[in-house]
């Protein structure tokens, strides 16, 4: 009998490669920008991510951009992924990035996981200058698309 693979086996290999060129697997650092008695969502998008070899930073609650974008620079990550329960990920992405350059971290990606994203924004989120969405694809293919764009920007 053949055996079934396992959750994220191929994203693994891919995070394995880039860790043997980087030093270091793919970090990413996950913000909620709000608050909310319900993190199921972000729960799940930091075990999935995990478990097919990121490290995974969890900002705490409620954080503002500026806050957000300084921890992402102490943590040295790879990647900040939005989460809203307001839904104002276009300003996010825009004030984050803008925070970034003015370190000259512009090789920092922002990626947006959350679930409350409406379908129609999806473009729009990507020409603000977001690397990858969550919405409309599984785990697997969006940790597909972040290392993509990782390689793009590093290599």
């Amino acid at each position: 009998m053949k055996e079934k693979p396992k959750f994220g086996e191929e994203v693994r290999d891919i995070v394995d490669k880039f860790a043997e060129r980087e030093g270091r697997r793919p970090r990413i650092m996950l913000a909620n920008f709000g608050f909310t008695e319900n993190d199921h969502d972000i729960t799940e998008t930091v075990t999935a991510l995990a478990d097919m070899g990121f490290d995974v930073d969890m900002e705490p609650w409620g954080r503002n951009y500026i806050d957000v974008a300084q921890d992402a620079l102490d943590n040295d990550v790879h990647v900040i992924s939005v989460n809203s329960l307001k839904g104002e990920y276009k300003f996010l992405i825009v004030k984050l990035l803008e925070e970034l350059a003015s370190y000259d971290r512009e090789d920092i990606i922002i990626v947006v996981s959350g679930h409350v994203v409406a379908h129609s924004v999806i473009k729009e989120l990507y020409g603000s200058g977001a690397s990858a969405v969550l919405v409309n694809k599984s785990y697997v293919d969006f940790a597909k698309e972040i290392l993509s764009e990782l390689e793009i920007i590093l290599f």
